[in-house]
């Protein structure tokens, strides 16, 4: 966490600096317009809620669920092994607007709010004359996260329902940046909620996935889904909550496929960079609990699809097998913008691996999750509540770390041999238990027991009602 700690203090410094040469030009009066193509490109950040990478024919899936992505890969580098910072909303995409961890950006749980001395994205863009936009699709984005800051315009006007469905965060962003001139750069971030759940796609979407006899209809309620766990799935049930599932990825899909859309007819498609990413997967029936993220850090839920197109689309149709992570995002965009290494962030520019640089693969990659028993039950002794889980992710080695009431439990899984995480290897491995184990401890700081103490900030009665409306809280 130490280079993300020296990123925000550059970067604090950096936009300091622009903001002093900003005011001695101007006087006393207002900030200047943007200079016209203040940078060499845009930036785009398209970001999709819950979607697993395995949901898609791009990493294998056999159903057509996602033509627009499969479209856009072949003029993409597609990232074989993107990690999540989290397998929460929130903490996830503060990664991505800031470059650094969740310890040191401050987001751990959904709950969470950016800290005030940490630098946006935003920030860093706005300061150089770009213009900035952000349209979200969930409460758990909102501005009181702390993640508006540099958006001199950030919509999260979500609705009653706490959730708004892409047509409509799609066409907000549109209404923005046609308003904007093509020969100003622009820094645009949008985020859908599908395919989270509850999994209502579209009619259309949902009757090309549904078993034969099945008619397109809402998803069970969450108190609903809850009683199903309860008593347990029917294989039936379990098939229908599946295609509804792939139904929603067919539902963002399009939405992907229009941004592509209004990037050709602002004709800026070329002149951009764009990246395309998960913030977290889904667990379906992987495991006993099902239909849920947020405190299982198998594979499903950590790692993601990302698909980055570099301007003019350059590298396109490329694949790249490094492991790469949320914190990767940012240092990729300055690096590809022409940053100086002034700004050295906590992740590396994505260009690393497709120069070949060792240095990806040297790096242990963290992904944080809630500590929760419910969500693990053949774990014993249990998790611990309230606390923070963590997998550390070396090579083909990972570990998954759970504090419990007077230690903690873990599992170490071999993914070469057991991709699907099925069986802990911890005592036929205790060696590579205590190697990964001390590359947490290095992470974290020395500070192990940030796992057991990460109490969320406090909540607005009307925020938390957000969040139970959501799932996230009952």
């Amino acid at each position: 966490m130490q280079a993300g700690r020296n990123f925000v203090a550059a970067s604090l410094a950096l936009l300091a600096g622009l903001a002093g040469l900003t005011t001695a030009a101007a006087g006393a009066d207002p900030a200047p317009t943007p200079t016209p193509r203040a940078l060499p490109y845009d930036v785009v950040l398209v970001t999709l809620d819950t979607l697993r990478r395995d949901r898609l024919p791009i990493y294998g899936y056999p159903l057509d669920t996602a033509p627009n992505l499969s479209a856009l890969a072949r003029s993409s580098v597609v990232f074989d092994n993107a990690l999540a910072a989290s397998v929460r909303t929130t903490p996830s995409h503060a990664s991505m607007l800031t470059g650094v961890t969740p310890f040191d950006h401050g987001v751990l749980l959904n709950k969470g709010r950016l800290n005030d001395g940490v630098p946006t994205l935003a920030e860093i863009l706005k300061s150089r004359g770009c213009r900035t936009a952000g349209f979200v699709s969930s409460v758990t984005l909102s501005r009181r996260t702390g993640l508006e800051r540099g958006f001199e315009v950030y919509d999260d006007d979500v609705g009653a329902t706490q959730e708004r469905p892409a047509p409509e965060t799609l066409a907000r962003a549109r209404e923005w940046l046609s308003a904007i001139p093509a020969a100003e750069p622009v820094f645009l971030f949008v985020h859908f909620f599908e395919p989270h759940y509850p999994y209502s796609p579209p009619a259309d979407c949902a009757r090309r996935f549904l078993p034969a006899g099945e008619a397109p209809a809402p998803s069970p309620s969450f108190p609903e889904l809850h009683a199903m766990r309860a008593r347990g799935f029917t294989r039936p049930e379990i098939e229908v909550l599946k295609a509804r599932y792939d139904g929603e990825v067919c539902a963002v899909d399009r939405a992907v496929g229009e941004v592509l859309r209004l990037l050709r007819e602002r004709g800026s498609l070329e002149r951009t960079l764009l990246l395309v990413v998960a913030d977290h997967g889904e667990t379906l029936d992987d495991r006993v609990w099902m239909f849920d993220h947020g405190a299982q850090l198998y594979d499903e839920q950590a790692r993601v699809p990302l698909l980055v197109r570099f301007p003019n689309a350059a590298h396109g149709g490329d694949r790249v097998a490094a492991a790469v992570t949320h914190v990767d995002l940012l240092p990729t965009v300055l690096d590809v913008l022409g940053f100086k290494p002034q700004l050295a962030p906590g992740g590396v520019s994505l260009t690393a691996a497709l120069r070949g640089d060792l240095v990806l693969g040297r790096r242990a990659l963290v992904t944080l999750g809630s500590s929760e028993a419910r969500q693990v039950p053949h774990l014993r002794p249990a998790p611990l509540e309230g606390g923070l889980a963590a997998a550390v992710r070396l090579g083909a080695l990972k570990l998954v770390v759970y504090p419990t009431a007077d230690g903690e439990v873990s599992e170490l899984f071999d993914l070469d041999h057991d991709p699907r995480e099925q069986v802990a290897v911890n005592g036929s491995r205790p060696a590579d238990v205590h190697r990964l184990r001390r590359r947490l401890d290095a992470w974290l700081g020395g500070r192990p027991e940030l796992l057991r103490t990460a109490a969320a900030p406090y909540l607005e009665p009307r925020d938390e009602d957000a969040l139970r409306s959501l799932g996230y809280l009952e």
